[in-house]
């Protein structure tokens, strides 16, 4: 996915991607791309994700169940300041495969 950067379009997340003010002197740095991208995932995992069982790690979010669900999100090396792209991949984890000797061990 792609991402212009509008700082006139800044949403609820633009809070969470700031900098905190210095206690001597306040300074704040505009939200990036990649910080509302991260806002973005971080409120997607609390809201939705957390109360379904997933763990954080990082920029994965993995479901501990029978069948592992693991969910990680990307973010392009060539991302600036003002444009952000990600990609969202998504797997399962299936343990009995790798005990048989199917899949290599995870």
């Amino acid at each position: 996915m792609k991402f212009k950067f509008h700082p006139e379009a800044l949403t609820e997340y633009e809070d969470a991607a700031r900098y905190h003010h210095s206690a001597v002197i306040p300074r704040i740095r505009m939200a990036t791309p990649q910080d509302i991208i991260k806002a973005m995932v971080a409120s997607l995992h609390q809201r939705h994700l957390k109360p379904l069982g997933f763990r954080k790690s990082g920029t994965t979010r993995i479901r501990p169940v029978e069948w592992k669900h693991v969910m990680n999100v990307q973010l392009s090396k060539w991302n600036s300041s003002e444009e952000a792209q990600f990609t969202l991949n998504l797997g399962i984890s299936i343990e009995p495969l790798h005990g048989a000797g199917i899949l290599p061990a995870a």
